[in-house]
């Protein structure tokens, strides 16, 4: 997975998913690096996701990341929630991540929108 920021960060990363009973779990790492530095953080991400009904998932994040940051050394860690509710052929995120201001953002805790949209290849029954 690749996720690139506005601010030019970029976060190459390798996912491992797999399924148990009552849901979905993945576990990333990898590297980010400003685009406009030689720094390269280390990235950990864990995520679940929990069926709620047929059309309707709750989800959890963890962002880990660790090193070489725009304020100095040190570790933010950045969880989410959100609810995923899946149409005919789309999935629709909605969430918050709770936004510290340990990027550059000074003051305190602000929460940040989560939406994601998804097409799905494979329509739902």
């Amino acid at each position: 997975a690749l996720f690139v920021s506005q601010s030019g960060w970029v976060a190459p990363h390798a996912l491992l998913t797999w399924k148990a009973p009552g849901g979905t779990y993945t576990l990333g790492g990898g590297a980010a690096a400003a685009l406009h530095s030689a720094d390269t953080p280390g990235l950990v991400t864990f995520s679940a996701d929990w069926p709620l009904g047929p059309r309707v998932h709750a989800l959890a994040e963890v962002w880990v990341v660790s090193g070489a940051l725009p304020n100095g050394p040190g570790t933010v860690v950045m969880p989410s929630v959100a609810t995923r509710f899946f149409l005919r052929d789309w999935s629709v995120d909605l969430g918050v991540v709770p936004f510290d201001g340990s990027f550059g953002v000074g003051g305190s805790i602000i929460p940040l929108p989560w939406f994601d949209l998804t097409w799905n290849f494979e329509r739902q029954k």
